[in-house]
């Protein structure tokens, strides 16, 4: 999974011209039955964006200095928890979107917030990558949603 993520945020975010942070939004189950599996992924997350943000130059094959088609910009992530509750999945993802102003979203573990999730990131024109997700429906690929 933590490949993935890598992947998919240099990816996302491999050209540009300005360099400028970019903000991720990261919905995850971070409290409720399966807070575990969030804690963990949370982690990976935060290894990942130290990273490719330059603070462990010691790992090779990274780009190590920020976003390199965006001149170094550097990923900023806010975590949000979605308690493995669709509803409160919607309702984070629509504050990352239009409070927190993030670029993108992760997430989000559980298919049902998923699917309710992306159905938000999809009106508002977000990418949202999906990584961890197993149902059918919330593995498709659209405009906005890499599942």
């Amino acid at each position: 999974m933590k490949r993935l993520f890598i992947a998919s945020l240099v990816a996302l975010f491999a050209s540009g011209a300005a360099a400028e942070n970019v903000k991720v939004g990261a919905l995850y189950p971070l409290s409720g039955n399966a807070a575990s599996a969030g804690a963990q992924t949370k982690a990976a997350i935060e290894l990942a964006v130290e990273i490719i943000n330059g603070q462990h130059p010691d790992v090779k094959g990274m780009p190590g200095t920020g976003l390199p088609g965006l001149k170094g910009g550097k990923i900023e992530v806010t975590l949000a928890d979605h308690q493995g509750n669709p509803s409160t999945g919607q309702s984070q993802a629509l504050r990352l979107i239009q409070q927190d102003k993030v670029t993108a979203l992760i997430g989000a573990y559980q298919s049902s917030v998923t699917f309710a999730s992306t159905q938000v990131a999809e009106r508002y024109g977000i990418p949202f990558v999906v990584g961890d997700s197993v149902a059918a429906t919330t593995r498709r690929c659209s405009g906005y949603i890499w599942g």
